[in-house]
């Protein structure tokens, strides 16, 4: 009988610990998520922010004309901040697996130019291809197309 009762007791315990330790670790979790937010709010030129800019490229279309197989290649699209507010370029999203990219500067002042620079491997590919590259900026427009062109010949036929 006294086993039994120590035992009631302990449990007893240990759920009002785990409760407890339950508890305090959300308070903990909320608090620093609304800390999170409130920084979010102060930092300027977030993607969902509705300020927006003007950008231009100076080219939105490369074409490498014949190629061989299993080549990397690189196109350089080049754009200017025609606005008078940072443009932030959110996102640059490649329709093919076989295209990566880097941006020289995702948050440019007005005045100032950058550039996207797509990879392209040509491994597996043949014929006429057309690779289209989305970008999201805080512009008017949101997205814009770049296009890589390419003929890719067989290494059979070089």
């Amino acid at each position: 009988m006294y086993f039994i009762a120590i035992r009631k007791f302990g449990l007893l315990f240990y759920s009002i610990f785990l409760l407890n330790l339950m508890l305090y670790s959300c308070s903990k979790v909320n608090n620093s998520i609304a800390e999170e937010i409130v920084i979010a709010k102060k930092t300027p030129y977030t993607q969902g922010d509705s300020i927006t800019t003007q950008m231009k490229f100076i080219n939105r279309i490369v074409d490498f004309g014949e190629l061989s197989q299993d080549t990397v290649v690189y196109a350089c699209y080049n754009f200017v901040n025609v606005g008078d507010q940072i443009l932030i370029i959110n996102d640059v999203r490649p329709d093919c697996t076989c295209t990566g990219y880097t941006i020289s500067n995702k948050h440019v002042s007005p005045g100032d130019s950058a550039t996207i620079k797509l990879e392209f491997n040509t491994a597996n590919k043949y014929g006429n291809v057309k690779i289209y590259s989305v970008v999201n900026a805080n512009t008017s427009a949101k997205l814009y197309n770049l296009i890589l062109k390419a003929n890719i010949l067989s290494s059979k036929n070089i």
